[in-house]
This record gives C-alpha cells, structure tokens and sequence, in this order.
C-alpha cells in the first residue's frame, strides 16, 4: 500500500486570518440581518409582538350628568354600586348549591330560581346590575367560583316616581362601542341623551405569557369625559302638590287618564309637569305603555269649550267683536244643514249676550257666528300663531298635533272649530302654551324645561332664558280677554282666591267613548298673571261630568298652595 504523502501544515499565521475573515463575514450578515429587521420589519414586527402581550381595550365609561330642579334638589344622579355577574360553566356541580344559598342571602333573591338558573343555563350572565356597594364588597370576599364582582354605577331617583313623565329612565344597552350602558330610555334622560351621557375612555395594559396583567401603567390611557348637569325650572315643592292634587282628582271622578302643567306666565318655565297614572322609574314593572304615556304632551283630543278663547282673542285683535258687541242665540241655528247648538241643560237658548257672557255661557251658536265672521283663512291664522298643528320648544318628546289647512274647511267645519271640534286635533300642552299667551299680554315665549347646563365640576356652561320673539295679540286685546274670562269661574272662587281673581275657560268635549274628555286652563291672579294652569282629566265615570266639576276643583286646590309657596301678594 503506497501512503500519501503528509499534507503541509498551515502556518499558524494564516490560520488566525482565516478565522477572522469567517468572523467578519458572520458579524456583516448578522448586522445586515439586524438593520434590515429594525429599519425594514422593524415597525411592524413591534406592533405584532405589542399586539400579542396587550390583554385589550379597558372601556373606562363616564359617569352620567346629575338633573337638578331650580332649587338645587337632586331628581336624578348616578351613585356608586356593584355588579354581579355569573358565569355558570365555571361553577362545579358541587358547588352549585352552596353559591346559590350565598347569593340568594346576599341578594335577598329566591334561592330555587337562582338555583335552576345554576343548573340549565351554560351561557354567562347578569344576576344584578345595581346593588349597593357595601353588598358587592360582601360578595367579593366570599370569593365564589363562577360570579364576577365588579364596580358599576347605579341611576337614581331620590324623589321616587315623582316628575317621572319629565324625567324618564335609563335602561341597559349594548352601545356603539359594544359596551353595556345606561342609556334614556323617556323624557329628559331620552331627549337630552347627548348632554348627560358623556364620552367613554379606555385604558389598553400589558399581559405576560400566561395572560396576566403585568404590573405596569396602562399602555394607552384616554380618560372619560362625564356627562353634564342639568338645572331643570321645575319646582319640586310645586311639582309635588300638582301631582298629589291630580291624583286626587282623576281617582275621585273614577277617570282613565289626566295631567296638569303649570307655567310661569312671564318666562314660560314649566314649574310642574304631572301625567297620570306615573311610574317608578327604578321599577320595570311599572314602565307599562300605559303608564309611560305622557298625557300632557302626547294626548291628542278636540278640545271642545276651552278652545273658545282663542277665537276669542282672534276676533278682537281682528274687530269682529268688542267686549259690549250683542250676539244673539234664539236657538239651534242651521250650517250646511248641520244644526249648531248649546246644551239644555246649559240654560240654551241664551238669548242676547256680550262676549263675557258667551264665555260664561260657552255659547256653540255664538262662537259659531264668531267664528263665520271671521273667515277660515284668518281664524287658520290665529290658531297657527297660537302654536296648533306644530311643536312646540319644550325639550321633551311630544306630539304635533293636527291643523287642517284652510282651504279644506268647510262652513259647517269652521263653525264647530270655533267651540273646539273637528279640522284640529291638540294636546294639552298646546292649549296650556297658547294661554300662556293670552296671560303674557299676548307676547310669544317658547316654553322650556332646562334652566342651565353646567359641566362636570358645576361650572356653568349655558344659561337658557328664552325672551319673547313675537307678539301674537296686542297686549289691549290680552287684557280685554282676561277680563272677559274671569267671569267663566267666578261663582266657583273661594274667598281667597276671589281676592285675585281667575281669568280661565272650561271645556267639555265628547270623546269616542260615552264619557268626556275636560279639561280647566286658567290665568293667576287674572290682572296681573303670575301661573297659567291646566288640569286635563279623560272620561270621568260620574253624572255631570263637565270640567267645571272634574277639572275645576283641581286647579283651585292647586293655586290655592301655590299663594303661599310663590308669595303672591292680593291685588291692592
């Protein structure tokens, strides 16, 4: 066997180069490698290795806007409290039993519902929203398996079902940021949605490998912005007295339905707003449709008598008619071979009259002849200029109303809109907002809710106080009407109130049932108006039931308080 011959050693020398050379081409692609990472890649691969340790958005949710009435009284606020979720998959069977005992107690909830919610439903879900947070803190430390504690928040309304038909409710709802939040559900909470809810924040953190929150600050931190407060021009003192009143009155007459405004004459703040049957607002059960309904601004009626006024005050500021101009009611008279007449038992026929007369009487044959004198088109006009068959400014929701044009009424239609029948459909927020009118010499001023806006920490950000923008009627005519008017009540005073006098008007309109819709809208003190007030009650089940004894009774008992409360002072 031959054997090769021995390879020639590398000098020592070149051995080194080598190994530096190998090394140098190693460090150039590794840092090739490490800048096209960082420069090229570099971004994204940050964002992709974020993305895998951050746990999610945290939705940190503001607190709702607290309503206040004038006087700085709380009506709604959101207070701290607890929820409590459960997730039943993750409760042992074992243990189902003693975790529905627990919560059951905690809770005050019946333990064999709880129980077989435990045992039927895989699905998470909420047990209760709001409770307290001295039970919440109390779950919490027994540390069951399968039930989430967390803080909430909890809508409350200190004064019960009070003012609930202006207030409204806040009920949850999954949001557009997939979020459970209150959200208004009626009246001011639902209308002014935008000002009391406020902007969500969010808080984004860090998880390890294993999905815990690191201990660290939040990656992303946005804070909430709360909602804002409102200063409402309700009065809750007078608020309480024209619900109590109202109640009275709509349950003595075994009536269905019934409201009653009160309005400041000059401003045309709203003192009290009060529907019935109410609700509690914390209380579902009681949000029935019915319930929910508010009389006040959604019932829509032909007024009948009381609608008498406005043709009044149109055919005086339009000189059809003067306070000693003489109608004639011989009887039933005949339109478009209608019949148009008065009552019997209202003393028809009336015979020769002066305006006063009429509105005492609620003459149908003398407003009718009123009313042709007029003319569609410019009784049209006036009722338009009233605030019928429109909204109105007042912040909550509520119905339009129906004004038919004029064009399409005819002679028989324009004499019975004159006593408040067909061609128009209101609400009883209409007729009180249009005497309003008359008791503010006939200057226009929208009516409003909300007094003030104000941020978070109380400062004031807006103040509302609409001024008159139009003058309806002259102020001649406004005085000359109130003065025709005061007659309508004026047996019915009390001594007391005889002293101030009332300037008001009844009506009494057939409803599709065999009973009456009735309403009483009236002006304190007549002369020198402080209130417009308007009860409204719906078939009244008792003999004769006319407003003059269903509606009547209310609106005294109510400006009667209301003397000492607003400090009216007699006419000297």
């Amino acid at each position: 066997m031959v054997t090769p011959p021995p390879k020639a050693p590398i000098p020592s020398g070149g051995r080194i180069h080598l190994i530096v050379a190998c090394t140098l081409v190693f460090l150039l692609l590794l840092g090739g490698r490490s800048a096209y990472l960082q420069v090229v890649q570099g971004p994204s691969l940050r964002e992709n290795v974020l993305r895998q340790q951050v746990s999610g958005k945290v939705i940190l949710l503001p607190r709702r806007g607290t309503i206040f009435d004038r006087n700085g009284n709380i009506l709604a606020q959101t207070t701290d409290s607890y929820r409590v979720d459960i997730r039943p998959g993750d409760i042992p069977a074992e243990k189902r039993a003693e975790v529905a005992r627990a919560l059951a107690t905690c809770l005050s909830i019946p333990l064999e519902d709880l129980l077989q919610k435990l045992e039927t439903l895989v699905s998470p879900f909420p047990l209760d929203r709001q409770i307290s947070v001295n039970t919440g803190e109390e779950i919490q430390a027994l540390a069951l398996p399968g039930v989430d504690v967390y803080p909430s928040a909890k809508r409350v309304y200190p004064l019960g079902s009070q003012a609930s038909h202006v207030l409204g409710f806040v009920h949850p709802e999954l949001s557009s940021i997939n979020v459970e939040e209150y959200i208004g559900g009626e009246g001011l909470e639902f209308a002014c949605e935008d000002l009391l809810h406020g902007k969500a924040g969010q808080a984004t953190y860090l998880v390890g490998p294993t999905g815990e929150r690191l201990p660290l600050d939040p990656v992303e931190f946005i804070s909430p912005q709360d909602g804002n407060n409102l200063v409402l021009t309700l009065d809750s003192t007078i608020q309480s007295v024209t619900e109590g009143e109202l109640k009275i009155g709509v349950e003595t007459n075994s009536a269905t339905t019934g409201c009653a405004i009160v309005l400041d004459s000059r401003t045309g703040e709203v003192l009290a707003l009060a529907s019935y049957p109410a609700y509690n607002p914390l209380d579902a059960s009681t949000r029935t449709p019915s319930h929910l309904f508010n009389v006040a601004t959604q019932f829509l009626y032909e007024p009948g008598s009381v609608f008498k006024f406005v043709t009044g005050a149109a055919a005086l500021e339009e000189g059809v008619t003067t306070l000693d101009t003489e109608w004639t009611d011989d009887g039933t008279i005949y339109i478009d071979d209608w019949p148009v007449f008065c009552p019997a038992e209202f003393g028809a026929p009336h015979g020769v009259q002066k305006l006063a007369e009429l509105f005492q009487n609620s003459c149908n044959v003398g407003f009718a002849q009123i009313g042709l004198k007029l003319g569609a088109t410019t009784f049209w006009q006036y009722a338009n200029a009233f605030g019928f068959g429109r909204l109105s400014a007042l912040e909550l929701p509520q119905a339009a109303g129906r004004l038919d044009p004029a064009d399409l009424w005819p002679e028989i239609g324009l004499a019975t809109a004159s006593f408040g029948y067909s061609m128009m459909l209101v609400t009883p927020l209409q007729i009180a907002a249009a005497f309003q009118i008359v008791a503010n010499d006939g200057r226009y001023v929208p009516l409003h809710l909300i007094k003030e806006i104000r941020d978070p920490s109380g400062k004031t950000l807006q103040t509302l106080s609409p001024q008159a923008t139009r003058q309806v009627i002259s102020q001649k005519t406004a005085i000359q009407l109130r003065q025709a008017l005061r007659g309508v009540v004026e047996s019915k005073l009390s001594d007391t109130l005889r002293r101030y006098g009332v300037a008001g008007k009844t009506g009494t309109a057939k409803s599709n049932t065999e009973y009456n819709n009735t309403t009483f809208v009236g002006a304190f003190p007549a002369d020198n108006p402080r209130v417009v007030i308007l009860v409204n009650i719906n078939q009244p089940q008792v003999d004769l039931g006319y407003a003059v004894r269903v509606c009547y009774p209310v609106f005294e008992k109510i400006v009667s308080k209301l003397v000492d409360i607003l400090r009216v002072e007699p006419p000297q």
